[in-house]
């Protein structure tokens, strides 16, 4: 039975609102998007670290949701535990978190209504993290997006146990595309803490993007990120039946360039604003 309906505030999509029963007796708030035209995929967005206010209306993860529903994908957002309106607390050490895009994933199987054919995991920071290590559980995975994933302050989010978050990523399927997609002046990571990163993970079917001048907000590079992950989901046919193999090589792209590999469809919001990379706006992670 549907707690009530939401609408978003700018484009106004209706989003069903749920509490999303978890491990612990944990219940995530939760929102869901049924879509239109590509209903069958379900992008699910993960928000950046909860202690130092990340939640679900992270102004990246409100652009991806803007940008995804308004192309007709079913999306679901969600708070992880001890975030807004979610039971629980934060774990610390990430076990807790990943259980949660378990929870998530297992409710969408659950309901006849949903049970999309595809899923894609796209997280933005500390949200990136949760998803990368259960990624190689979801059997419906069709891709995986890492948005400034934390590499360079990963032992700090999870009380020193970042290795096992990080050695999970590579148990995704190669023949999944994968995305990680940061700013040259991440606050947190530098570039070649970055690039070891992603480096030492599978080469087949990962794209790298390093945003010159972008930090780790994004604040006013919105539109940046998400033309760049409308380009790659056009690029490796995530918005097609048919996929395409994502390019291994990383790529250097300015702000508001297009990517080499053209997107099918155009980012929700106008591109046109010149960018700002001093403002930072909610958790830094």
């Amino acid at each position: 039975m549907l707690d009530h309906v939401s609408r978003s505030a700018v484009l106004h999509y209706q989003e069903e609102q749920q509490h999303v029963p978890s491990t612990d007796k944990v219940e995530l708030e939760t929102r869901i998007y049924k879509g239109t035209g590509r209903k069958d995929t379900c992008v699910i967005f993960a928000h950046p670290y909860g202690p130092l206010g990340g939640n679900l209306e992270n102004n990246v993860v409100r652009a991806l949701f803007d940008n995804f529903a308004h192309q007709g994908y079913m999306t679901v957002r969600f708070n992880f535990r001890g975030v807004g309106r979610s039971t629980g607390r934060t774990s610390f050490r990430g076990a807790g978190e990943m259980e949660d895009v378990l929870a998530i994933c297992h409710y969408l199987r659950s309901r006849s209504d949903l049970a999309p054919k595809r899923i894609v995991l796209c997280g933005y920071s500390y949200g990136s993290v949760a998803m990368g290590a259960i990624a190689g559980q979801v059997p419906e995975l069709a891709g995986f997006i890492s948005i400034s994933y934390p590499s360079g302050v990963l032992w700090f989010l999870t009380l020193f146990n970042g290795k096992k978050s990080q050695g999970s990523l590579k148990s995704i399927s190669t023949s999944i595309p994968k995305l990680f997609i940061t700013g040259a002046k991440d606050n947190f990571t530098s570039e070649a803490n970055f690039q070891k990163f992603v480096d030492e993970l599978p080469s087949e079917n990962k794209t790298v993007i390093i945003v010159p001048e972008a930090n780790h907000f994004w604040a006013e590079w919105e539109d940046a990120l998400v033309g760049h992950i409308n380009s790659w989901c056009a690029k490796t046919g995530l918005n097609s039946k048919s996929g395409r193999s994502a390019s291994a090589s990383p790529l250097r792209i300015s702000p508001g360039t297009p990517s080499p590999t053209s997107a099918t469809s155009s980012p929700v919001r106008s591109a046109s604003k010149s960018p700002s990379p001093s403002k930072s706006p909610g958790s830094p992670w």
